[in-house]
């Protein structure tokens, strides 16, 4: 609940941002008004100089570009200066959030590892404990039974589980030999083991190797 109220957070003040960088393009095409007027004043100026415009008219024209100049330019600088400092004051909330967030995450990573116990370890298999449960993994290749089709496997879990856990398999055929598909059959876990046979799931014989893994998850006290 606590990471999706962070990145609620940190979604809002992203569309905050988003309109900030509107009301930016807002400011700058006020600016574009503004060079303009800077453009009409020059040209009166020169106009003036050129043709000795030193009556009213001239006078007038160049003092309205003047006002309006000014006019706009405060208000305008004054809104940028606060839509850039509510942009920088954004983007600092988003990089805190962003890095709560992620501290966050380091913490519960963490405490979780810290309740992950790996008791026993070889080529064969594994078992690790986290709280009151365990998960035990291996793998090996399947015994050829006498019809070709057949394999059998039995496992024993590196430590025992208080009750009888879920298991699943993966099962891997040799590939030179064609496209085999095996399925467990007959598969009985229990509290220590686990054993079944493989069946191909048409019938059909080979000699190729035929590996099996599993995964047990459950209890151990």
């Amino acid at each position: 609940m606590a990471d999706e109220d962070i990145s609620y957070r940190v979604k809002d003040l992203e569309n905050q941002l988003s309109r900030l960088d509107q009301q930016m393009a807002k400011v700058d095409k006020l600016q574009d008004t503004i060079q303009s007027l800077e453009t009409t004043k020059n040209v009166l100026i020169a106009v003036a100089v050129i043709f000795g415009l030193a009556g009213a008219w001239g006078a007038n024209a160049l003092q309205a570009a003047k006002s309006d100049i000014v006019a706009l330019q405060a208000p305008i600088q004054k809104f940028k200066d606060t839509v850039k400092t509510e942009v920088d004051g954004a983007k600092f909330k988003i990089q805190n959030e962003a890095k709560l967030q992620t501290d966050t995450f380091d913490a519960h990573a963490d405490s979780v590892l810290q309740n992950v116990i790996t008791l026993d370890s070889n080529e064969k298999g594994s078992c690790s404990r986290m709280k009151d449960i365990q998960i035990c993994w291996g793998k090996q290749v399947g015994n050829p039974m006498q019809d070709l089709s057949r394999r059998t496997f039995s496992f024993r879990f590196r430590q025992p589980f208080s009750e009888v856990p879920v298991v699943t398999e993966g099962i891997d055929a040799d590939p030179l030999r064609g496209p085999f598909v095996y399925a467990v059959s007959q598969g009985n876990p229990q509290k220590e083991t686990y054993d079944g046979n493989l069946e191909e799931v048409r019938g059909r014989p080979q000699d190729g190797t035929v590996r099996v893994s599993y995964v047990a998850v459950g209890k151990w006290k």
